[in-house]
């Protein structure tokens, strides 16, 4: 069977927070097109906590994918921070980078950013990419922790 172009465009997905009442973040994931996963439960960037690696199940796999194939990131602002808003009071700030790879060897990066408090401001599409990133760095941090 042909392989659709979704399949053939890989992509790396990276939702990492820094910030907090300890500035290390509220963790991120580092996801690949391969269903590779880092997960972290505070910024990746600490260099006291060293992530999680899992394998995504199939169905992980098709979920993210999915998220990653329906976003639409080149519509999707460089900040969804308003004007003014330093994140104060010890909110998470959050950033997302999308690489996408054609077989071709064209490569595109995306990314934005957010506080903690500004999800209303993101796209649907953002949206749902980012509640499925962290539910899968929700899963395989417990499942690590066994």
């Amino acid at each position: 069977a042909p392989v659709s172009s979704d399949e053939e465009v890989m992509w790396t997905v990276d939702l990492n927070s820094l910030g907090g009442i300890h500035g290390q973040g509220g963790g991120g994931a580092h996801i690949t097109s391969q269903g590779i996963v880092f997960a972290s439960p505070v910024s990746v960037l600490s260099p006291r906590h060293a992530p999680c690696r899992s394998q995504l199940s199939r169905e992980e796999l098709q979920k993210i994918a999915k998220a990653v194939s329906s976003a639409k990131p080149s519509a999707w602002k460089s900040s969804y921070v308003p004007r003014g808003d330093d994140g104060c009071c010890d909110r998470f700030h959050w950033t997302l980078l999308l690489y996408q790879h054609a077989p071709d060897g064209a490569g595109h990066t995306y990314g934005t950013d957010w506080y903690d408090g500004n999800e209303k401001r993101l796209p649907d599409d953002l949206a749902s990419l980012r509640t499925t990133i962290l539910s899968i760095k929700n899963t395989v941090l417990k499942a690590c922790e066994q």
